[in-house]
């Protein structure tokens, strides 16, 4: 209701304006002739509406016209003989003693107006996307173009385009062009950086739209939140070290340890910019400079299943996910990881684990030991065990022996 109040002003503002610059044209409306002059806004009576245009009557020396091309279908259909409306003086006089006017143009110098306003005040303005090009995109702010670079549109609108399509920075800068055409037709919020009334140039940036907003959430958001809390997030970079994410105007990192109770190597295989998750808040220094965050601690923690689904001497199903010199982690669960230590992997003498798995393979292994404190599955791949010829026992101590 405020903001709709707030808008109300302005565009009473505009208005005054407006009515500054026509005031001196029509409150001596009964002198005649008046002299006109090109950009001049004046009120006229219609006269006559046809296929060439309209007819108006400005007190002038001559009549003026309107293009057809120079007034809204919409308003062509509503207009009839009589009606008071404002022009914009187009030209003067023609060989003919015709002027040019423009009932269009009244409108677009209002908005005109209001965007400088805008521009002043460093309010947002609304605008539609109705193309694009390699360099940005071009938007309709209320019958005034515009043009957004790519630089300074927002960078989760941009990584949205690729779906579900994996991306790094490069092949982003890459294939971007190609998937701007899908921005067309959308509402976004964007602040005036540049514009020019003489040159019919208007440059705006969404990015400053989004980060004023998310200051202004931010400090609302850090007045309500304490650890433990779970919010609604958006990612906003992926790193090596995990992912950056702003929730509800807190931006804070998701350390790669905390991204899924599976083993995470690579935090992009699970989530890309644009993605929404939601995050526990587990950690903030006092003024909110340093936040982190999970979304690991939102699901189950397989280990609980572990403890009650599997046991020591069992042989289970798993696929290799990673080899090292030292053996090779296996995963049999969601979420649930275990080593098959280089001695356990054939009952012969293993010098390279990579002669004996590969990653992706599929195996049949014994489970050694469970230790949930530790978070430690052993596994052994020795067929004397998985065979059933070697029991399992009394290997926590032969753990501790290694």
């Amino acid at each position: 209701m405020a903001k709709e109040k707030s808008k109300k002003i302005k565009n009473q503002d505009s208005e005054e304006e407006l009515r500054e610059i026509i005031k001196k044209a029509i409150e001596d409306g009964n002198s005649l002739p008046k002299d006109i002059h090109r950009e001049d806004i004046v009120e006229g009576t219609v006269v006559k509406i046809d296929r060439g245009g309209i007819i108006v009557d400005i007190k002038a020396k001559a009549e003026g016209i309107v293009p057809p091309s120079e007034v809204l279908p919409e308003e062509l259909n509503m207009m009839k003989v009589g009606d008071k409306i404002m022009v914009y003086v187009l030209s003067n006089e023609d060989n003919n003693g015709t002027l040019t006017l423009s009932v269009k143009r009244t409108q677009q110098l209002r908005k005109w107006l209001e965007l400088e306003k805008a521009k002043k005040e460093e309010s947002f303005v609304e605008c539609v996307i109705s193309d694009v090009n390699s360099g940005g995109a071009l938007v309709d702010i209320g019958g005034i173009p515009g043009f957004i670079p790519t630089s300074q549109l927002d960078p989760a609108r941009l990584y949205k385009l690729f779906g579900d399509q994996p991306v790094n920075k490069v092949t982003f800068m890459r294939e971007l062009p190609k998937h701007l055409t899908k921005l067309i037709g959308e509402k976004l919020n964007a602040k005036i950086i540049e514009i020019n009334r003489e040159q019919g140039r208007v440059i705006l940036s969404e990015k400053l739209a989004i980060s004023e907003q998310s200051v202004k959430e931010r400090e609302k958001t850090l007045k309500r939140v304490k650890v433990g809390d779970i919010l609604s997030a958006v990612v906003t970079a992926v790193t090596p070290i995990g992912l950056f994410v702003n929730a509800e105007g807190l931006e804070g990192l998701v350390h790669i340890s905390e991204i899924s109770w599976d083993k995470v190597e690579n935090p992009a295989d699970f989530h890309k910019p644009g993605d929404k998750v939601k995050v526990m808040l587990i950690g903030m220094d006092s003024e909110g400079k340093r936040i982190a965050y999970s979304i690991k601690r939102l699901q189950k923690d397989p280990w609980e299943d572990a403890v009650k689904k599997f046991k020591v001497g069992q042989i289970v199903e798993g696929v290799v996910t990673k080899v090292v010199d030292y053996g090779a982690f296996v995963k049999i669960g969601s979420g649930l990881n275990g080593l098959i230590h280089i001695s356990e992997l054939s009952d012969d003498l293993v010098l390279n684990p990579n002669e004996v798995v590969k990653v992706g393979q599929k195996v049949r292994v014994g489970i050694l030991s469970i230790s949930p404190e530790e978070r430690h599955l052993g596994l052994t791949l020795r067929e004397s065990v998985i065979s059933g010829k070697r029991k399992v026992k009394n290997v926590k101590a032969a753990a501790k022996a290694k």
